[in-house]
C-alpha cells in the first residue's frame, strides 16, 4: 500500500499536469480568437474592394434569379403538371382500349359457338 508521502506526490504530479493542459487550451483558444478576427478583417477587406465591375454583375446575376423565380419555374412546374395529366390520359385510354378488346374476343367467341349451335357443327 501507498504510503501518504507518495499519494500526495502522485497528486501533485496530476496537478502540475492538469495545470499544463488548461494553460495550452487558454493558449489555443486565444488563437482560435485571433484566427477568427482575421478572417473576418479579410473577408470584409475583400468585400470593401469589389470593383464596380463585380457589383454590376452581382446585381445582373441577381436580377436573372430573380426573373429565374418570377417567371421560368412556374412555367416549367405547369409543364410538369400538363406532362402528368397528359401521361394519365393516354393510361385511362390504353385501360379502355384493353377493355374494349378483351370485349369483342369473348363477344367473337359466344358468336361463334352460337354459329356453331344454329349450323349443327361439332
Amino acid at each position: 500500500m501507498a504510503t501518504n508521502n507518495e499519494i500526495m506526490g502522485l497528486l501533485r504530479d496530476v496537478s502540475a499536469k492538469l495545470d499544463r493542459v488548461v494553460d495550452r487550451v487558454g493558449r489555443l483558444e486565444a488563437a482560435v480568437d485571433v484566427d477568427v478576427a482575421v478572417t473576418a478583417q479579410t473577408r470584409d477587406a475583400h468585400d470593401q474592394r469589389m470593383t464596380n465591375t463585380e457589383r454590376v454583375l452581382l446585381d445582373r446575376i441577381t436580377s436573372i434569379e430573380a426573373t429565374i423565380k418570377k417567371d421560368v419555374l412556374p412555367q416549367t412546374d405547369d409543364m410538369k403538371r400538363m406532362k402528368l395529366v397528359g401521361t394519365g390520359i393516354v393510361g385511362v385510354i390504353a385501360l379502355g382500349g384493353v377493355s374494349i378488346g378483351a370485349a369483342t374476343i369473348w363477344f367473337g367467341e359466344q358468336l361463334a359457338g352460337l354459329l356453331r349451335y344454329m349450323l349443327r357443327l361439332p
